[in-house]
């Protein structure tokens, strides 16, 4: 049995993050690590959530993390908090929890024969209880395809003074196994922009539609770390925060937008909903950020993902950070033959040529 160090529930005075001061937690919250001396604030979902002695455990903290999505700090629009924060917390809880089973299930079909030593390990990873390093160990000794290392729910920025020892015992692992973390300004990639909205009949046969919020999810590539004794692959680290944005007056986002885009929506009701999620067909997909782009959304969002604004329109919601096993770009060898075919070709041609006039005394004798 793994116990893992323990954190303490944080006074007002410690809650600082980014020379920022973080809201109090609402007093019946209690950190679950506290109470379970196995896991830690910021560890991996259970690979396996349907073991009995995890069932109760994740119940537990869910319970927990609902409460804060729930709470929020500081007055913001009701609607806000129950249809983007906490909806968005509900669905993706039970969606993650799935993707996670599924990917361990695929790994368990293949019955791979394992080396003994990975009994215990996996079992802690099952139970939401391993270590990065051992999850990072799992990986490279397996041929699981991906593992989440850790995540942390931090909705409206409680409990976001744990991201930093997230990221800590992530790149400990990532070295420890020989592998490369990025510099922390690598800049996001793949933001995805999802608008919220609430439908209401206007008397038309569309109906009206009022964009109430958005939930924004942006990756950056963390490292790497090469797997022994395999040239063509390798196990890709990334990290991937989700945030929720206000766009009330008060909360400071570009009303302009939320114009345009209303005016965009009420313009071509018939072809345009800004409530369906983005197609994942690449040709829909193209004509969905095209709206987001020219109604100067996604401009404004990916400037303040990419410039990690802390503006009041912002609030903070999860990160996770994961591997995936990913093939490296296969460097076509040279063709030998073919080289050698095209170089006598050319010394054949290069003699068939006469002499230049410059070049004649060099076959004077």
């Amino acid at each position: 049995m793994i116990k893992r160090a323990q954190e303490h529930q944080p006074t007002q005075e410690r809650i600082v993050f980014k020379g920022r001061l973080l809201p109090t937690l609402p007093s019946e919250y209690r950190e679950p690590s506290l109470d379970n001396e196995l896991i830690t604030p910021h560890g991996a979902a259970p690979a396996n959530p349907f073991k009995p002695e995890v069932h109760d455990q994740q119940r537990s903290i869910a319970q927990g993390t609902l409460l804060l999505y729930e709470s929020p700090p500081q007055d913001m629009p009701a609607e806000f908090v129950e249809h983007v924060v906490t909806a968005d917390f509900i669905i993706n809880t039970e969606r993650g929890k799935l993707d996670n089973f599924n990917a361990y299930a695929e790994f368990l079909k293949h019955n791979e024969v394992l080396d003994p030593s990975l009994a215990e390990p996996i079992d802690r990873f099952e139970s939401a209880q391993a270590p990065i390093a051992e999850i990072v160990n799992i990986l490279l000794n397996t041929r699981m395809e991906s593992a989440e290392f850790g995540g942390l729910a931090h909705p409206y920025g409680y409990r976001m003074q744990y991201l930093e020892p997230l990221r800590k015992e992530t790149t400990e692992a990532i070295e420890s196994s020989g592998g490369v973390v990025y510099p922390t300004i690598s800049p996001y990639r793949s933001i995805v922009i999802q608008p919220v909205v609430e439908s209401f009949d206007n008397g038309t046969k569309y109906g009206g539609e009022r964009i109430i919020g958005f939930i924004v999810k942006y990756k950056r590539d963390y490292g790497h770390i090469p797997i022994p004794g395999n040239d063509t692959e390798v196990i890709r680290v990334v990290e991937r925060q989700v945030a929720a944005y206000r766009v009330d007056e008060a909360s400071g986002f570009d009303q302009s937008v939320l114009r345009a885009m209303h005016d965009l929506r009420d313009e071509f009701p018939k072809y345009i909903n800004w409530g369906i999620r983005t197609p994942d067909d690449p040709q829909n997909k193209k004509i969905a950020e095209y709206r987001l782009r020219v109604t100067g959304c996604s401009g404004f969002i990916e400037k303040a993902v990419q410039t990690d604004s802390l503006e009041d329109f912002v609030v903070p919601l999860e990160t996770k950070i994961y591997g995936f096993r990913d093939k490296l770009p296969q460097v076509q060898k040279p063709d030998l033959v073919a080289r050698a075919a095209i170089e006598q070709a050319l010394s054949d041609s290069l003699a068939e040529l006469p002499p230049s006039e410059s070049d004649a005394h060099l076959f004077d004798y």
